[in-house]
């Protein structure tokens, strides 16, 4: 787990997002969003099940969000528990990060 943001104020606002390098574009979006239209108190931390996004995204997502009230954590997803989960066409094994969610955090 990794972290990048300043230290939080205000009230919480939590985000898990589970993605693999097909989501990178539709993550920026995402977050974009979540942070332009979080209230004027809150922050906003989002955690990323980082399946293969690669340090050129991380580092382009970090730095887009770097001057807003959040903070983004990087977690490693279980590999070896959802190897034997059927993927293919659409669905990938990022699909089924959602499912570690508890675990991870």
């Amino acid at each position: 787990m990794t972290q990048t943001g300043a230290s939080p104020t205000g009230e919480r606002v939590r985000v898990v997002y589970g993605v693999d390098s097909r989501f990178a574009v539709a993550l920026a979006a995402s977050m974009s969003s979540a942070v332009r239209t979080l209230g004027e108190h809150r922050w906003l931390e989002i955690f990323i099940i980082d399946g293969g996004l690669g340090s050129r995204h991380r580092r382009r997502l970090a730095k887009s969000l770097e001057t807003h009230r959040c903070s983004i954590t990087w977690l490693t997803p279980p590999h070896r528990k959802l190897a034997c989960l059927k993927v293919g066409g659409e669905i990938t094994v990022a699909t089924y990060y959602r499912l570690a969610i508890a675990e991870l955090l």
